[in-house]
């Protein structure tokens, strides 16, 4: 499981029979958090017989926990935004106590290389470099009655493409505490995304999970700018509509309905004529990428209640019972 991880070796039993065990540092961004630990041990004697057995006990993490929230949607180049910095307990109550944080804003910026392969062809390397676009400290303001101590903290994306916003604390006992979160921003005079080899690109949906009735807020992580067909599709072709991509919105919604429910493929193409091209030797280009989204709804759930005409029945006794079937609306089927 992702939020599991371990380690194995071997030690020798002392002449008393007993083996110190050295617990290892949980990864970093889950050293601060309260841990299960499970102690398997497998003991084998000279006539390779084995025995085993197994523990369980809690360590308890650091005395608070940060939180970051972003702005609810994409950040805009050129326009500010708020970020929240909050302090919890492992409980999720108020963390008790002046909390002093560290944080900072980096942006991730792509160089591209395009490097030549055997038989004349070539592919693109991206080297990724973190620019620091924002480092301050402060001190949580104080709970109050129902709320965690917290922060605003005011940023204004320079450029649009990915930021990371990293906020650092230390406990009492010498803990560090960590969070890191990633931030979107679009706009700006150019398009910061990554190159993909071929005609490949990425789409970054806002979130994966929906419901009907909810748009799908998209970032086409295109290197051009052009026209973009759109299609949403699972076993049969949904709809399709067409919209334009440009340096300052490279942004599409898709509405969803209870048709899309369990999950949708949207898929962009981006296309740019030649005319349009910025290379020195002008061609049409065109790029292409999917992202699948998931679609919560209840509306084809069935509710199933059965009923006995007795509570209390005896041995060879019949009984009559009543089975009913309603809709998420609470209508029979």
């Amino acid at each position: 499981m992702e939020n599991e991880w371990f380690v194995n070796g071997n030690l020798f039993l002392a002449e008393d029979g007993t083996a110190t065990l050295e617990m290892p540092q949980p990864p970093p961004d889950r050293a601060a958090l309260p841990q299960r630990v499970r102690v398997n041990a497998e003991v084998t004697d000279i006539n390779e017989q084995t025995i085993s057995s197994s523990t369980e006990f809690e360590v308890p993490g650091a005395d608070f926990l940060l939180g970051l929230k972003g702005p609810d949607y994409f950040g805009s180049a050129g326009k500010p935004l708020q970020l929240e910095v909050v302090a919890i307990d492992s409980k999720g109550a108020p963390a008790a106590g002046n909390v002093h944080i560290d944080l900072k804003v980096e942006r991730q910026e792509y160089h591209t290389l395009k490097i030549a392969t055997a038989g004349g062809g070539s592919t693109t390397k991206d080297q990724v470099i973190l620019r620091e676009e924002l480092k301050k400290s402060f001190d949580l303001k104080a709970a109050t009655a129902g709320s965690a101590p917290s922060v605003n903290v005011p940023f204004t994306p320079a450029a649009g493409g990915v930021y990371f916003v990293t906020a650092e604390a230390v406990d009492a006992k010498g803990t560090k505490v960590l969070s890191r979160m990633p931030l979107y921003a679009v706009g700006g005079k150019e398009f910061p995304w990554a190159m993909e080899d071929g005609n490949r690109m990425n789409l970054q949906p806002e979130k994966t999970e929906l419901k009907p009735g909810e748009d799908a807020v998209i970032v086409v992580k295109t290197p051009i700018a052009g026209t973009a067909l759109v299609t949403v599709e699972r076993n049969k072709l949904h709809r399709q509509f067409v919209t334009e991509l440009t340096l300052d919105n490279p942004v599409i919604r898709v509405p969803l309905g209870e048709d899309e429910f369990p999950n949708v493929f949207v898929s962009v193409i981006v296309i740019r004529g030649s005319a349009a091209s910025t290379k020195q030797h002008k061609m049409p280009e065109y790029r292409i990428g999917y992202c699948a989204l998931t679609v919560e709804s209840d509306a084809k759930e069935l509710k199933l209640a059965v009923k006995p005409d007795h509570d209390e029945v005896r041995p060879a006794e019949a009984v009559n019972i009543t089975t009913t079937i309603t809709d998420a609306k609470g209508a029979a089927v």
